[in-house]
């Protein structure tokens, strides 16, 4: 019979050491080799992130530059705008029937033979030189209406509202205890008389608008009573 050959046992230990050792390297080849290729496309993919991200980064902050550059710019800052507005007081253009006519302020309206500019003109300049004037128109401008029962009542020719008109008054208040001294007839002629040369007004439900350089100013006017 054939004899089958024999290794001796230190070999074989020796022979299995050395195939250990070596699968173990080819393992730790193989994954090293994995690794490093798994780790390239992870890096290549946050590179490209990264690139994709940029632009869109830079879009912002180009962005936020000029929305702060547009804000900042004196250029597209919009002016301040400054308003000077005189507020003057009674404005009586008329008299009471009961007044003497030589003291009245028609006679003076006779002497001066109509000259509308003679009654402001030492205000003129000051109402002509600011941006809005107002003042409290007193009296009834108007050749009809019934008188009020009471002690004073005030009424003027409707063409007294060029004084007004001449000195640079842009608006007047009726809300007092005499524009209405002739009624509602009195009271809307005086409006229309105030309309006729370009004088605004104002008061009670009435609120007037004004464009003054730009900016829409409203003029409300109340009137309380003493009692």
């Amino acid at each position: 019979m054939y004899a089958k050959p024999t290794c001796p046992t230190p070999l074989k230990i020796l022979l299995i050491v050395v195939i250990a050792v070596e699968l173990v390297a080819i393992g730790l080849l193989l994954a090293g080799r994995a690794g490093a290729s798994e780790g390239g496309a992870a890096a290549g993919s946050s590179a490209d992130s990264a690139a994709a991200a940029a632009p869109i980064a830079n879009d912002a902050a180009s962005q936020g530059a000029d929305g702060n550059a547009a804000a900042s710019d004196p250029a597209t800052a919009p002016e301040p705008v400054t308003l000077t507005v005189t507020f003057a007081g009674d404005c009586t253009l008329g008299t009471d029937i009961n007044y003497e006519n030589e003291r009245s302020f028609n006679s003076r309206w006779q002497a001066e033979e109509g000259d509308a500019t003679y009654f402001l003109r030492n205000v003129a300049d000051l109402f002509g030189s600011d941006d809005l004037t107002v003042v409290n128109m007193e009296g009834a401008l108007t050749e009809g209406g019934e008188r009020a029962d009471k002690k004073f009542a005030f009424r003027g020719k409707p063409e007294y509202a060029k004084i007004l008109s001449s000195a640079s008054v842009e608006a007047a208040t009726l809300a007092n205890n005499h524009s209405q001294d002739y009624g509602q007839t009195g009271y809307d002629d005086t409006i229309a008389a105030l309309d006729a040369e370009g004088v605004q007004s104002f008061g009670y439900d009435r609120i007037a608008y004004l464009d003054v350089k730009g900016v829409k100013v409203a003029l409300i006017g109340s009137y309380f009573p003493e009692d």
